[in-house]
């Protein structure tokens, strides 16, 4: 009855109604694991979690990147952190940005240190964001470092998925 519980915090906020719903059926599957953290998880998620945790799918890797300014003597200053690149048409760059440190923190995404997609395409179209010519209109081209990262589901985010977002989402990610 934990998850009941848990859920009264949440019955606002429809994407996550929609995700307890789905916990508490897959809780009545006995082919389904649920984790116990799962109601707490979800009671400490925003609805922009949810959104952008919808296009996960297990063993996907999906672009990220930082912005970093560079001095003259090499030393970076972080401008931007966490940009995920993929379109969500609902959520601005800050509410994804937020989303992704916010999903890392609850151990449901991971962003592996020293890896990024060979597709350099992926990193150079962030130069025809708004938010990069934004900042070209304020620092030099030269001076600004993209730092190319993945962001992907945890062992427990996988997990996650599999029990809280509905069949018919998790038949669409195979």
């Amino acid at each position: 009855m934990s998850t009941l519980d848990e859920s009264k915090y949440c019955v606002e906020e429809e994407e996550l109604r929609k995700l307890f719903v789905e916990l508490l059926t897959s809780s009545t599957d006995a082919r389904k694991t649920v984790h116990p953290s799962f109601p707490n998880i979800i009671r400490q998620m925003s609805s922009n979690d949810a959104k952008l945790l919808n296009i996960f799918k297990p063993n996907e890797l999906y672009p990220l990147c930082d912005v970093e300014l560079l001095d003259e003597k090499g030393t970076r200053m972080m401008l931007k952190n966490n940009v995920f690149l993929p379109e969500i048409q609902s959520l601005s760059e800050e509410q994804k940005s937020l989303s992704i440190s916010s999903l890392t923190h609850l151990g449901i995404l991971q962003i592996p240190f020293g890896i990024h997609l060979p597709d350099e395409e992926i990193y150079t179209s962030f130069k025809t964001s708004s938010s990069y010519l934004s900042l070209l209109q304020r620092y030099d081209e030269k001076s600004l470092f993209i730092e190319k990262k993945i962001v992907k589901l945890t062992s427990l985010g996988e997990l996650f998925i599999s029990c809280c977002f509905n069949n018919s989402v998790n038949e669409a990610r195979t």
